[in-house]
């Protein structure tokens, strides 16, 4: 049984891990999609991939004509569908592109939706947000089932704005561990407690924090440096991941002039988990990209990389991160004041304080942050019925 996979970006690494999913899940995977960048990448999670040209984040002319132009040479590419048994796409412009070929190569086979980001565009009254919502519900009353990340997603977006939708599900960024990325043909079944955390440091100060992945909450670098500058030894920030354009051009200025603030540049998933978590107490799990908005929805990768390595997390209390913490017990949630209620956290730190956090961080079961064999199966046979 093989699956269609239509994706918005080959080199993100949440594509390779949701392809190794479906792969240790059970599926044959045919993966195409456009990337971000000049460099097709030759392998993903062991496939080769079929590329449908480059986009670029934030560049939306540039992107409508990219799916323009992919619709225009559908017939290069959309006879892979003939030979599947269902389609999952991507992101919205993926699904515009998986119906369309759809209705030509593979009328009879269901098709699904990954619902991962809800991007500000879509929201609101405004002529482009409708628009675009008309765009978008026209195409779920095609679809066999969404996949969210978040259960905020449905209830804050989805059940908001659409009436009728198909079944909703709920798959979280969960990591998926080395040994099930590399597995091939059916190895012995891994359970997710196969994995031993990395040692945690020795309690400070300074406190380490780990701020890792898409850097883009410029709110949280000037809270953060403002922090190390004003309580020289207090904290440490290890910055690691791609930073975006969000951020602003000056910073790597603001790293540099900052004594605490370390930017470590991309990291390899999920090889360098243990390594990098390892040297940390605490991980930032704070975003105000889009305030309000996907920001307050999401869950983020960090929530479950910090976890898998158990370490402390931090985040808002009243976005759906913190929730999701409160709800287990885990780590810090924040109120809106960030600067004042981090600086309030760090300067009134303990040893005592930190190590009662990371023994509920300890205890935690590892279900909650990274995938099993089970999962993977479960999931590859939701989609493929």
């Amino acid at each position: 049984m093989s699956i269609s996979y239509l994706v918005h970006d080959l080199n993100d690494p949440a594509v390779a891990r949701r392809v190794a999913m479906l792969l240790r899940g059970g599926a044959i995977v045919d993966l195409l999609g456009f990337r971000r960048g000049r460099q097709v990448p030759e392998e993903v999670a062991g496939l080769r991939p079929r590329d449908l040209g480059e986009t670029r984040d934030g560049r939306f002319v540039a992107r409508i004509l990219s799916v323009v132009k992919a619709r225009l040479n559908m017939g290069d590419w959309g006879r892979v569908f003939e030979d599947g048994d269902s389609i999952l796409a991507r992101n919205l412009e993926m699904l515009y592109l998986a119906a369309a070929a759809r209705r030509r190569f593979a009328p009879g086979n269901p098709l699904f939706y990954e619902l991962l980001d809800i991007h500000r565009l879509m929201i609101g009254d405004g002529a482009p947000a409708r628009l675009l919502r008309r765009l978008e519900g026209a195409l779920l009353r095609q679809c066999a089932g969404v996949i969210v990340s978040s259960p905020a997603f449905e209830r804050d977006y989805l059940r908001r704005y659409y009436r009728h939708l198909p079944p909703v599900m709920l798959w979280e960024n969960k990591v998926m561990p080395a040994a099930l990325m590399r597995a091939k043909g059916r190895a012995p079944k891994l359970t997710g407690t196969d994995f031993s955390p990395p040692t945690p440091p020795p309690a400070g100060p300074p406190w380490r924090i780990g701020w890792f992945g898409a850097i883009r909450c410029r709110r949280s670098l000037l809270c953060l440096a403002a922090i190390a500058r004003k309580h020289p030894g207090l904290i440490e920030v290890d910055i690691r991941g791609r930073v975006t354009e969000a951020m602003g051009g000056d910073f790597q200025q603001i790293v540099d002039a900052t004594p605490g603030l370390h930017y470590f540049g991309p990291y390899r998933y999920p090889d360098d988990l243990a390594a990098i978590y390892g040297q940390v107490h605490f991980v930032w799990a704070i975003d105000f990209y889009e305030a309000g908005l996907n920001s307050a929805w999401l869950l983020p990768n960090r929530l479950y990389e910090g976890g898998y390595c158990r370490r402390v997390p931090i985040a808002l209390a009243n976005v759906e991160t913190g929730r999701w913490l409160a709800r287990h017990g885990l780590g810090f949630q924040l109120g809106d004041d960030l600067e004042t209620a981090a600086e309030t956290l760090f300067t009134s730190m303990t040893p005592a304080k930190y190590q009662a956090a990371l023994v509920s961080s300890l205890a935690a079961d590892s279900s909650l942050f990274c995938l099993n064999e089970a999962a993977c199966e479960t999931m590859a046979a939701a989609l493929l019925g």
